[in-house]
């Protein structure tokens, strides 16, 4: 999907979260891409309320928080880890922080799962997110 085509769907739909996976991976295109979401998203005025996650072959979470997206998640992650993710950060949004629990799987929630980083917030506060929640 062009990165015009994701952010009107998002901002149409009030997304909590938008998930982009590349897989092509040529001369940085997933980089380039990904910057032009982000871009867009500015310009549409759903980057700050909105939660971005960067996923692919050749991307990590160091690589998807200097593109500006709140996570990465590269090979071998698991899909409840980024669903894990998406929720602890949107309970944050609404101000009732959640202690980080072992999953199924045994990673703690809102880890990285491959590395064991802890993840950082991208932006501080957001009372726009409660919004979104009923």
């Amino acid at each position: 999907m062009e990165p015009e085509k994701l952010v009107e769907r998002a901002r149409a739909e009030s997304a909590d979260a938008v998930l982009v996976s590349k897989v092509v991976t040529q001369r940085d295109v997933h980089k380039e891409d990904a910057r032009a979401l982000l871009e867009l998203a500015k310009e549409q005025g759903i980057f700050e309320k909105t939660i971005f996650l960067f996923g692919g072959p050749r991307v990590d979470h160091k690589t998807a928080l200097e593109l500006g997206f709140d996570a990465g998640f590269g090979p071998g992650t698991r899909p409840s880890d980024v669903a894990n993710f998406i929720y602890y950060r949107l309970m944050e949004r609404l101000g009732r922080p959640l202690v980080p629990q072992k999953t199924a799987h045994g990673t703690p929630d809102a880890t990285v799962p491959a590395t064991g980083e802890k993840l950082e917030r991208r932006c501080e506060g957001d009372a726009a997110a409660a919004a979104l929640l009923p």
